[in-house]
């Protein structure tokens, strides 16, 4: 989780009167993820979730013409599925939800590279009978990513990105089972992000 006094430096950060621009932006994208469960005593057996439609919004603020802040809130839904060899079969739809706060330089011309922390929470449809049935974890992450942006008029930027993010992840379920410890699940994101200048 992000911890408290992060937040606060954070919050001092938009809200101090040395701010350039604050902005409020949209992103769309898709999400690929590694398997959230791996086993392979008798034969090899994994969960993961599907490519899936990736959607949230950012609060940006241009600290100065090079570096920025942002805090950000996305989610996005597949199903989780067992695989099993060449069979596969869905254990239960899959809501995932992904607060950040970012942090972003701007590199050569319209390259930009942003380095982010938060938490990553798994909003399962239904826990009996599965891998969350012992409660839903929400699990600390972190990420980085590069995008290049162009601007319009009227304030408006559009950034298309391809970021990465790290997380552990294990449930109760899992542990009671005899998973011991947690699988690192890696995550890609492309995404297109539209922001436009709120408070100048």
């Amino acid at each position: 989780m992000i911890h408290p006094a992060v937040l606060l430096v954070a919050l001092c950060a938009f809200t101090t009167p040395a701010t350039a621009q604050l902005r409020i932006g949209l992103r769309a994208g898709v999400t690929g993820s590694s398997a959230l469960v791996t086993d392979s005593i008798v034969q090899r057996i994994s969960a993961r979730t599907a490519p899936a439609p990736n959607l949230g919004f950012t609060l940006e603020n241009d600290l100065d013409s090079l570096w920025r802040v942002a805090l950000g809130f996305s989610t996005s839904w597949a199903h989780l599925s067992r695989h099993s060899g060449d069979s596969s079969e869905v254990i239960v739809p899959l809501t995932v939800w992904t607060p950040t706060l970012s942090l972003s330089r701007v590199m050569l011309r319209s390259i930009v590279a942003r380095a982010s922390i938060g938490a990553i929470a798994y909003d399962p449809d239904h826990t009996d009978g599965n891998l969350f049935s012992g409660g839903a974890p929400i699990l600390p992450l972190v990420g980085f990513g590069l995008g290049t942006e162009r601007t319009a008029g009227n304030g408006l930027r559009m950034i298309i990105e391809l970021a990465y993010d790290l997380h552990r992840f294990t449930t109760t379920k899992l542990r009671d089972d005899g998973f011991s410890g947690a699988q690192s699940v890696h995550r890609l994101t492309l995404s297109l992000t539209l922001s436009r200048i709120a408070v100048n």
